[in-house]
């Protein structure tokens, strides 16, 4: 039986998924070019960071990041590599007690 703590940790963990598909997104537009082209076979992505989420979650966010970019062939790299899109995030996750809700604010 979960006790309050708990409950409210599973929940977070949940916006925090919710937060990593998110990001999933961005690597699925990574490639989008206003110019109707699109970057050749080289171009790559790198994280530069990402803030905010607590170790367990950022493990699963990494994995997760990892898992749909290989599976949407977009290449990822070192950031210590030259990559020609560059991707860092900041999360924050905040909870109303009084409306019993859960807050996730990104960069």
């Amino acid at each position: 039986m979960q006790g309050r703590t708990g409950g409210a940790q599973a929940r977070a963990e949940g916006v925090w998924l919710r937060v990593a598909l998110i990001a999933i997104c961005g690597l699925a537009l990574a490639a989008c070019t206003t110019t109707g082209s699109r970057p050749g076979p080289n171009a790559t992505v790198a994280f530069e960071s990402i803030d905010g989420p607590p170790p367990a979650t950022f493990k699963k966010l990494v994995q997760k990041l990892n898992e749909e970019a290989e599976a949407k062939k977009v290449p990822i790299v070192s950031r210590e590599t030259p990559a020609p899109y560059r991707i860092r995030g900041y999360v924050a996750l905040g909870i109303q007690k009084k409306q019993k809700r859960t807050i996730v604010s990104w960069v």
